[in-house]
């Protein structure tokens, strides 16, 4: 396991962070940018980045792997809003992080999303969403 996806609720808007284990960071990936196409959540997610060092050593993630524990919080980059598909209202953003799980989980080159989607794609984006859901909801 190279990482793990973490949807993160900033109190208003989802994000979705990819967190790399054992390099002790994590990626922020943001649909919804201001005018400049700048993304401020990094300042919302501190406590997962303090948590996570304790949470994996109380796991046994470290001793498991044979590697110290990281003793510091892991370190936070945004992904650059600019190579990312990006939201034009206010309440898209989960679809946005599920599409962006979707698409890492199967290693779609991040340089190739722009190409796959965007705000006009998420109605179908939710109605495959919600025919996975119904089709196979009585696995779990």
């Amino acid at each position: 396991m190279e990482s793990v996806l973490v949807p993160c609720n900033t109190g208003d808007h989802w994000v979705l962070c990819e967190v790399f284990l054992k390099e002790g960071k994590v990626n922020l990936y943001d649909s919804l940018c201001d005018r400049n196409g700048k993304s401020d959540r990094l300042k919302d997610i501190p406590g997962l980045l303090y948590l996570l060092p304790s949470i994996l050593k109380h796991a046994g993630y470290y001793a498991h792997m044979k590697m110290p524990p990281h003793t510091s919080p892991f370190t936070a980059e945004n992904i650059e809003p600019t190579i990312l598909p990006q939201q034009d209202d206010g309440y898209s953003c989960g679809a946005f992080v599920c599409k962006y799980a979707e698409l890492i989980l199967f290693g779609i080159p991040l340089s190739s999303w722009m190409d796959m989607f965007g705000q006009k794609d998420i109605p179908t984006i939710r109605q495959a969403m919600a025919f996975e859901i119904f089709v196979n909801g009585e696995l779990c």
